[in-house]
């Protein structure tokens, strides 16, 4: 599946795809997105807080959290 994507996505700049699993990820510099489309809703309730943690604790740090009013 990473390598459809790859293959997909590969005549736009600026992406990047990170093979790892939710327990060691950790964000690693600028993002605009994190997408897992079939995997997080087979984990364990508290390993998806500590995941949605770890994204919008990033987020929130680097101030990229943007809104519309």
């Amino acid at each position: 599946m990473l390598a459809l994507a790859k293959k997909r996505f590969a005549d736009f700049a600026g992406f990047s795809f990170v093979r790892s699993d939710f327990d060691s990820w950790t964000p690693q510099g600028e993002y605009d997105a994190v997408v897992s489309a079939l995997a997080i809703h087979h984990i364990e309730d508290s390993a998806k807080l500590s995941l949605y943690k770890k994204i919008f604790g990033e987020i929130y740090k680097e101030d990229k959290l943007q809104h519309s009013r």
